[in-house]
């Protein structure tokens, strides 16, 4: 929760009038290895 009520969280530009909608965020794509495929594990 200290998170998400910081005052620079996700939720700064909103009160209780109004919504700001977040900045927007770079997608990047993880680097190999850092999700291994469980599904072919103990097959």
């Amino acid at each position: 929760m200290s998170v998400l009520l910081d005052p620079r969280g996700p939720f700064y530009k909103c009160d209780i009038q109004k919504h700001g909608d977040p900045e927007h965020l770079e997608l990047k794509k993880a680097p190999e290895g850092w999700f291994p495929d469980v599904r072919t594990q103990g097959a």
